[in-house]
């Protein structure tokens, strides 16, 4: 992009917090802490703190104002949206690229890659919108619907997440075997049920059992629908299992030798990418159950010793984000903690796929953030 282009775009943000904030010029530079004659660098490349000084005043998100001034087109101001509906009038636009198929196919091309990416954050504006367009099919407000209510999941909107997966689930529906699609999208949406209650059981410990009754009941009924992929149908199944162990339906050391005999099988090399990522979750869940339901500190340590190691071992070379994200969170609360000595237990150190690992973790969920940083400090001789 041409300095000259960026120039001006600084300059419009400069004449933006003029009006928004009603200050001088003098009284801007003085905020920036900068010279009144040079708001605007020769590059138009501002340095972080009038970054940040600028966002402040115009009480923006830094990513919008970096956004403003580097995406590579801004929106068409008003004499080009006269001249495209000009050119559509007289039949001269193309069709394909204006026409709203060809924009719901590129959100949707766009959306599915974020989603696999894990970028799940990136993905909930997108989402959002869409919902808010008018014409969408049945099928098309559902499907994004899902996907929102599995954003929501993974970047720990536990609450909303259900209720948007709640939505998809009419009240005792049986199950349809005619239409495959819409059974899909049902067991999908009860996973997510099933998932988000799961969690609530810790951050609402109030009402703990009525979240881990509502989790058995979800996983129960996706399974009952035979839930696909396989990794889901894995993730569900060991979720009702750990739910159990939590509520006390299920001894936690019967359910913890059921997941170590899942995690250790000899033969996972052979195994599809997506059977090791649902074992993942199985060894996840083997964490949780040892944190939350065992009581002596050497039963602890030895059965996350173990369930880490094999989750690591059945990632390697996949990257399932949210996978990593929960597991190095689990990981992180447990070194952080003290034995009954009152002596921190410091983490192992960080090899560099780990390291690089954490950084793609830490860029796709905001909440794991500190807990990144915490991680990296540890991990580099000066932070």
């Amino acid at each position: 992009m041409a300095d000259s282009i960026r120039r001006s775009r600084m300059e419009r943000l400069v004449q933006l917090c003029l009006l928004h904030r009603g200050w001088s010029r003098r009284r801007l530079a003085r905020e920036l802490g900068r010279d009144p004659v040079r708001l605007t660098p020769a590059s138009g490349l501002p340095k972080l703190d009038v970054l940040i000084g600028l966002a402040t005043t115009l009480e923006w998100p830094v990513d919008l104002v970096a956004e403003f001034l580097w995406m590579e087109r801004l929106p068409v101001g008003p004499s080009e949206f006269v001249a495209s509906e000009q050119a559509r009038s007289h039949g001269t636009e193309a069709p394909a690229e204006s026409s709203v198929e060809y924009l719901a196919a590129d959100l949707a091309a766009n959306l599915a890659d974020s989603l696999a990416e894990g970028r799940f954050a990136d993905a909930i504006p997108a989402l959002e919108r869409a919902l808010r367009e008018p014409g969408r099919s049945d099928d098309e407000r559902n499907d994004q619907l899902l996907m929102l209510a599995e954003a929501r999941l993974h970047t720990g909107a536990l609450h909303t997440a259900r209720a948007l997966a709640l939505e998809l689930c009419p009240a005792a529906a049986p199950a349809d075997t005619e239409n495959h699609v819409e059974n899909h999208r049902f067991a999908c949406a009860l996973s997510i049920v099933g998932h988000a209650a799961r969690q609530l059981m810790t951050v609402d410990p109030g009402r703990r059992r009525e979240h881990g009754a509502e989790a058995c009941r979800a996983f129960g009924a996706a399974l009952d629908r035979a839930i696909s992929p396989e990794s889901a149908r894995l993730a569900c199944c060991s979720g009702q299992l750990e739910v159990a162990s939590h509520l006390g339906e299920t001894n936690p050391r019967r359910a913890l030798a059921t997941l170590a005999h899942g995690v250790s099988a000899p033969d996972h090399e052979n195994c599809s990418a997506d059977h090791r990522i649902g074992l993942a979750w199985w060894a996840l869940s083997g964490c949780r159950i040892a944190l939350h339901d065992l009581t002596r500190e050497d039963d602890v340590s030895r059965e996350m010793a173990f369930f880490t190691e094999h989750a690591h071992r059945l990632l390697d070379g996949i990257s399932c984000w949210p996978i990593h994200e929960r597991l190095f969170t689990l990981e992180h609360t447990r070194w952080f903690q003290t034995d009954t000595t009152g002596i921190p237990i410091d983490p192992p150190a960080l090899d560099r796929e780990e390291l690089r690992i954490i950084l793609g973790t830490m860029a796709r969920f905001p909440t794991f953030r500190p807990i990144g940083r915490h991680l990296l400090c540890g991990a580099v001789e000066e932070c």
